[in-house]
Protein backbone atom coordinates (compact mmCIF):
# COMPACT_ATOMS: atom_id res chain seq x y z
CA UNK A 1 0.00 0.00 0.00
CA UNK A 2 3.02 2.64 0.59
CA UNK A 3 3.97 2.03 -2.69
CA UNK A 4 0.71 2.38 -3.79
CA UNK A 5 0.09 5.52 -2.27
CA UNK A 6 3.46 6.85 -3.66
CA UNK A 7 2.53 6.35 -7.28
CA UNK A 8 -0.70 7.81 -6.32
CA UNK A 9 0.93 10.70 -4.79
CA UNK A 10 2.70 11.30 -7.53
CA UNK A 11 0.14 10.64 -9.72
CA UNK A 12 -2.38 13.40 -8.03
CA UNK A 13 1.05 15.86 -8.11
CA UNK A 14 1.42 15.20 -12.30
CA UNK A 15 -1.78 15.38 -13.12
CA UNK A 16 -1.47 18.94 -14.18
CA UNK A 17 1.78 18.15 -16.16
CA UNK A 18 1.25 18.94 -20.23
CA UNK A 19 3.32 16.09 -20.89
CA UNK A 20 1.15 12.94 -22.16
CA UNK A 21 4.03 10.93 -21.89
CA UNK A 22 4.62 11.45 -18.28
CA UNK A 23 0.51 10.71 -17.64
CA UNK A 24 0.81 7.33 -19.64
CA UNK A 25 4.23 6.13 -17.53
CA UNK A 26 2.68 7.07 -14.19
CA UNK A 27 -0.87 5.39 -14.95
CA UNK A 28 1.29 2.53 -15.94
CA UNK A 29 3.13 2.64 -12.67
CA UNK A 30 -0.42 2.97 -10.47
CA UNK A 31 -1.57 0.12 -12.71
CA UNK A 32 1.64 -2.46 -11.95
CA UNK A 33 0.94 -1.80 -8.20
CA UNK A 34 -2.44 -1.88 -8.49
CA UNK A 35 -2.35 -5.40 -10.07
CA UNK A 36 -0.13 -6.61 -7.48
CA UNK A 37 -2.03 -5.28 -4.44
CA UNK A 38 -4.45 -6.92 -5.86
CA UNK A 39 -2.88 -10.03 -5.96
CA UNK A 40 -0.90 -9.17 -2.07
CA UNK A 41 -4.63 -9.02 -0.49
CA UNK A 42 -5.97 -11.98 -2.12
CA UNK A 43 -2.47 -14.17 -0.87
CA UNK A 44 -3.38 -12.88 2.21
CA UNK A 45 -7.50 -13.30 2.05
CA UNK A 46 -8.13 -9.67 2.60
CA UNK A 47 -9.60 -6.86 1.28
CA UNK A 48 -9.18 -3.67 0.65
CA UNK A 49 -11.89 -2.51 3.35
CA UNK A 50 -10.03 -4.60 5.85
CA UNK A 51 -6.58 -2.52 5.32
CA UNK A 52 -5.82 0.36 8.00
CA UNK A 53 -5.59 3.35 6.90
CA UNK A 54 -4.16 6.72 8.15
CA UNK A 55 -7.06 7.59 10.43
CA UNK A 56 -7.11 3.90 12.11
CA UNK A 57 -3.16 3.85 12.55
CA UNK A 58 -3.26 7.21 14.56
CA UNK A 59 -6.31 5.89 16.39
CA UNK A 60 -4.31 3.10 17.41
CA UNK A 61 -6.73 1.18 16.30
CA UNK A 62 -4.45 -1.77 15.29
CA UNK A 63 -3.49 -2.00 18.67
CA UNK A 64 -6.98 -2.36 20.38
CA UNK A 65 -8.11 -6.82 21.28
CA UNK A 66 -9.19 -8.47 18.85
CA UNK A 67 -7.39 -6.11 15.74
CA UNK A 68 -4.08 -8.81 16.39
CA UNK A 69 -4.78 -10.86 12.97
CA UNK A 70 -5.95 -8.22 11.03
CA UNK A 71 -2.96 -6.17 12.07
CA UNK A 72 -1.21 -9.08 10.94
CA UNK A 73 -2.40 -9.47 7.68
CA UNK A 74 -1.83 -5.37 7.02
CA UNK A 75 1.55 -6.41 7.69
CA UNK A 76 1.68 -9.39 5.22
CA UNK A 77 0.20 -7.46 2.08
CA UNK A 78 2.58 -4.66 2.54
CA UNK A 79 5.68 -7.01 2.58
CA UNK A 80 4.50 -8.88 -0.01
CA UNK A 81 3.73 -5.94 -1.97
CA UNK A 82 7.68 -4.69 -0.93
CA UNK A 83 8.76 -8.05 -2.21
CA UNK A 84 6.79 -7.75 -5.70
CA UNK A 85 8.16 -4.44 -5.98
CA UNK A 86 11.61 -5.96 -5.67
CA UNK A 87 12.14 -3.82 -2.39
CA UNK A 88 11.91 -6.55 0.37
CA UNK A 89 13.76 -9.83 0.32
CA UNK A 90 13.11 -12.43 3.33
CA UNK A 91 12.21 -9.61 5.59
CA UNK A 92 15.37 -7.30 4.68
CA UNK A 93 14.12 -3.97 3.36
CA UNK A 94 16.42 -2.90 0.06
CA UNK A 95 17.00 0.72 1.65
CA UNK A 96 19.21 1.85 -1.36
CA UNK A 97 16.75 0.39 -4.17
CA UNK A 98 13.61 2.87 -1.94
CA UNK A 99 16.00 5.53 -2.13
CA UNK A 100 16.57 5.51 -5.33
CA UNK A 101 12.62 5.16 -5.92
CA UNK A 102 12.20 7.98 -4.31
CA UNK A 103 14.72 10.08 -6.12
CA UNK A 104 13.10 8.72 -9.74
CA UNK A 105 9.51 9.04 -8.52
CA UNK A 106 8.92 11.78 -6.40
CA UNK A 107 8.96 15.89 -7.73
CA UNK A 108 11.76 17.61 -6.67
CA UNK A 109 10.41 19.34 -3.79
CA UNK A 110 9.31 16.47 -1.96
CA UNK A 111 12.31 14.73 -2.02
CA UNK A 112 14.18 15.36 0.88
CA UNK A 113 11.17 15.14 2.93
CA UNK A 114 10.48 11.36 1.45
CA UNK A 115 14.19 10.99 1.96
CA UNK A 116 13.95 11.60 5.81
CA UNK A 117 10.80 9.49 6.28
CA UNK A 118 12.21 6.66 4.71
CA UNK A 119 15.43 6.77 6.63
CA UNK A 120 13.31 6.87 9.59
CA UNK A 121 11.02 4.48 9.47
CA UNK A 122 13.68 1.83 7.62
CA UNK A 123 16.23 2.65 10.95
CA UNK A 124 12.63 2.04 13.11
CA UNK A 125 12.30 -1.59 11.64
CA UNK A 126 15.42 -2.41 10.90
CA UNK A 127 15.84 -5.43 13.49
CA UNK A 128 12.27 -6.89 13.20
CA UNK A 129 12.77 -10.31 11.88
CA UNK A 130 9.35 -10.99 10.64
CA UNK A 131 8.36 -9.95 7.88
CA UNK A 132 4.69 -9.23 8.71
CA UNK A 133 5.11 -7.21 11.88
CA UNK A 134 8.59 -5.38 9.93
CA UNK A 135 5.73 -4.92 6.95
CA UNK A 136 3.12 -3.43 9.05
CA UNK A 137 5.46 -1.55 11.45
CA UNK A 138 7.07 0.21 8.50
CA UNK A 139 3.39 1.40 7.10
CA UNK A 140 2.77 2.55 10.49
CA UNK A 141 5.40 4.85 10.62
CA UNK A 142 5.07 6.06 7.18
CA UNK A 143 1.56 6.68 8.06
CA UNK A 144 2.43 8.75 10.95
CA UNK A 145 5.03 10.87 9.89
CA UNK A 146 3.10 11.61 6.61
CA UNK A 147 0.43 12.87 9.59
CA UNK A 148 2.84 14.82 11.21
CA UNK A 149 3.90 16.68 7.77
CA UNK A 150 0.46 17.05 6.24
CA UNK A 151 -0.87 18.16 9.86
CA UNK A 152 1.80 20.56 10.18
CA UNK A 153 1.35 21.51 6.40
CA UNK A 154 -2.41 22.70 7.24
CA UNK A 155 -1.21 24.26 10.62
CA UNK A 156 1.07 26.37 8.67
CA UNK A 157 -1.48 27.36 6.04
CA UNK A 158 -4.17 27.92 8.88
CA UNK A 159 -2.07 30.18 10.39
CA UNK A 160 -1.06 32.51 6.81
CA UNK A 161 -4.84 32.80 6.54
CA UNK A 162 -5.60 33.85 9.86
CA UNK A 163 -2.80 36.23 9.06
CA UNK A 164 -3.71 37.07 5.85
CA UNK A 165 -7.56 37.75 7.32
CA UNK A 166 -6.46 40.31 9.86
CA UNK A 167 -4.12 42.40 7.45
CA UNK A 168 -7.11 42.81 5.70
CA UNK A 169 -9.42 43.57 8.55
CA UNK A 170 -6.79 46.10 9.86
CA UNK A 171 -5.80 45.65 13.75
CA UNK A 172 -8.41 44.76 15.60
CA UNK A 173 -8.62 46.12 19.91
CA UNK A 174 -9.88 44.78 22.36
CA UNK A 175 -11.86 46.45 25.50
CA UNK A 176 -8.51 46.05 27.71
CA UNK A 177 -6.11 47.72 24.43
CA UNK A 178 -8.36 51.32 24.88
CA UNK A 179 -7.05 51.36 28.51
CA UNK A 180 -3.44 49.95 28.15
CA UNK A 181 -3.22 53.28 25.52
CA UNK A 182 -4.78 55.43 27.74
CA UNK A 183 -2.22 54.63 30.57
CA UNK A 184 0.65 54.85 28.22
CA UNK A 185 -0.55 58.15 27.08
CA UNK A 186 -0.66 59.19 30.98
Amino acid sequence: MKVLLLCTCILIAFQSSTSSKLRQHLKNAVQTVDNDARACLAENNMTHGEMFDEADIMTNLHTEPGNEERTRKNGCVIACLLKKQELMEDSNIKESKIHSLINKEFPDELVGIAHKIARKCLKQVKSITDECEKGFSLYACVARAVHKVADHEEHTRKESEEEEEEEEEGPQTTEAEPQAEAEKVE
